[in-house]
This record gives structure tokens, sequence and C-alpha cells, in this order.
């Protein structure tokens, strides 16, 4: 696999923990209706955008649970990875 292989193996790896969190927090387990998919999908997106929007307002904000950090690793890892592709 080449490095921009295992960088985009990474920011899936990093956004499928941000959906597990939602998850988790909806009550879903792991065998979910299609329905529940899209609405842990969905959310995951929204979680995603949410701290990139607050941590753009302030950029001091530190993650105060688990699922804000699991967001700010996703978008760490997904920031390298356009950069990656930018060169």
């Amino acid at each position: 696999m080449t490095e921009m292989h295992i960088t985009h193996f990474h920011v899936l790896e990093a956004m499928a923990a941000v959906e597990r969190k939602v998850g988790d927090r909806l009550g879903f387990g792991p065998a979910r209706s299609l329905t529940q998919e899209m609405a842990v999908y969905l959310g995951a997106e929204a979680a995603v955008e949410a701290w990139a929007t607050a941590k753009r307002d302030q950029p001091e904000l530190e993650p105060r649970n688990d699922l804000e950090q699991l967001c700010s690793e996703f978008i760490a890892l997904h920031d390298a990875e356009a950069a990656s592709w930018a060169h």
C-alpha cells in the first residue's frame, strides 16, 4: 500500500470511530437497520461539522468529551489527507 492509501484508510477509520460513538449515543447496536444506519451517518457528519464550526469560531476550544475528541482526530487526519493530495 502506498502512503496515500494508508492515510486514506486512517481517515476512514477515524470516521468509523465517530459513527460508532454516535450510534452508541443514539442507542443503536452494531446490527442496525438501514434507517438507523442513515441516522448514524448523518449524525456523525453533523457532529464533525459542528465541531469544525466551533473550532473555527473559538480556536482555543478543547474537546470536552469522547465524541468531540473523535471529531477532532477525524478533522486533523482529513486535513492532512487533503494537504497530501494537493501536492
